[in-house]
């Protein structure tokens, strides 16, 4: 049986989070893009061009930005990561956000695919494999790949450097606690409470980030499961 591949695909369900709706994020082809009725059915407020040819001209209405790249192994995609993430996370803040190409399959994907491992902190294949199951069509090409999986080392040492400022922030405060001595070889800890009260808050909050973290983790691979119980991999 033929599957058929949609000309569209919503890879992160919008959301109500405290109140506030965190817009979707859609991946897509050159057509969806020069579609103002898919685009207003969709509410997408925010358009992601990541193409060369042809030249997407849209509605003064929506949020427009282009990545002007071609869709070769040579091309160096990675350097656009930083600029493409901060407009699809702070445009999802108001809108839903659709991200294109040609056919929405490398350049598109690649960019989408670099969004979801910087901000859930995933690695490239675990991440390729959830986009996939939304859009199976997905496949960037092999330079791209390549740029993924070293964008995946830098994010992994990005994470062990901020853990490594959470302890020097835990052991400063640490450091900073007075000592009392009740004799010249018997010296024993007695950090005052304040100091005290300082490092709980900031264990507290450490951890509530971590907990919110592995809940959005938990939520999407939750999504992922009930819609793709088949395990689908991009090369064989």
């Amino acid at each position: 049986m033929i599957q058929k591949l949609n000309k569209w695909d919503c890879i992160i369900d919008p959301i109500i989070k405290n109140n506030q709706q965190i817009g979707g994020l859609y991946l897509a082809d050159i057509d969806c893009a020069l579609s103002q009725e898919l685009l207003s059915s969709l509410q997408v407020g925010a358009l992601l061009s990541v193409i060369d040819e042809p030249k997407v001209t849209i509605s003064p209405s929506i949020i427009h930005h282009v990545i002007n790249i071609p869709d070769c192994t040579e091309q160096n995609i990675q350097e656009f990561f930083p600029k493409t993430n901060e407009f699809i996370e702070r445009h999802r803040q108001h809108t839903n956000v659709m991200v294109h190409c040609f056919a929405g399959i490398s350049r598109s994907a690649s960019v989408v695919i670099a969004y979801i491992m910087q901000k859930f902190n995933w690695g490239f294949q675990r991440t390729l494999n959830s986009v996939i199951a939304r859009r199976p069509q997905v496949k960037p090409n092999s330079g791209f790949v390549k740029q993924l999986i070293q964008y995946e080392t830098q994010n992994r040492n990005r994470s062990a450097s901020q853990q490594n400022r959470i302890l020097n922030t835990i052991n400063t405060v640490i450091d900073k606690m007075p000592y009392q001595s009740d004799s010249k070889n018997n010296k024993y800890f007695q950090p005052s409470k304040l100091d005290i009260n300082q490092l709980e808050m900031e264990i507290t909050r450490r951890q509530q980030d971590l907990q919110i973290l592995r809940m959005k983790y938990q939520q999407l691979n939750d999504k992922i499961v009930n819609r793709n119980n088949v395990y689908v991999s991009a090369f064989e």
